[in-house]
């Protein structure tokens, strides 16, 4: 990642302008909404919505929470990352249908622990971690684009609003 950061040099920022730069900190992360420690649920000491492996609320059954909001008490160290948010959505989808049919949610949401993680570096080439190991390049980015691409297709395609009202609401 380091070498990524020396090759870069440059910020490209919103307006399009280039903002050269010695040094980065690249300062990210997650918080919880506080809504979540308002809300009455039961939320970790850093404020995020406990859930069990359905992604019900540990305090409230008819709750349910994924993707960066939640903390799993089965799984204390799970990092925030759009890898785990991703791979949460058909457990979500799958336990709402059930407790919306009446049923107990049945399906666990169970991470893998060592995920391969992809960043786009905007010209063509990714910075992936798996395991330990650092790489970059544009074969990275093609194993992005590919995987993205793949994640995407899975889902139907929703037409644009003008074409929703002439022929209803799904196409």
């Amino acid at each position: 990642m380091r070498r990524e950061l020396d090759r870069a040099g440059v910020a490209l920022l919103n307006d399009g302008s280039r903002l050269p730069f010695g040094s980065l900190v690249w300062a990210t992360g997650p918080s919880a909404p506080q809504l979540l420690a308002q809300s009455g649920a039961a939320v970790s000491k850093a404020g995020y919505l406990r859930v069990k492996a359905t992604l019900q609320s540990t305090s409230h059954s008819e709750v349910f929470g994924a993707g960066d909001c939640v903390s799993f008490d089965e799984y204390p160290g799970l990092e925030k990352s759009g890898v785990f948010s991703i791979r949460q959505g058909p457990t979500l989808a799958a336990n709402l249908a059930e407790a919306l049919a009446g049923r107990t949610p049945s399906r666990r949401y169970e991470p893998k622990l060592k995920p391969l993680q992809l960043l786009n570096l905007g010209d063509g080439r990714a910075l992936g971690s798996w395991r330990g190991l650092v790489f970059s390049g544009r074969a990275a980015f093609w194993l992005k684009e590919l995987i993205d691409r793949r994640w995407i297709r899975q889902y139907p395609r929703v037409a644009p609003a003008a074409e929703r009202s002439k022929h209803g609401p799904l196409l």
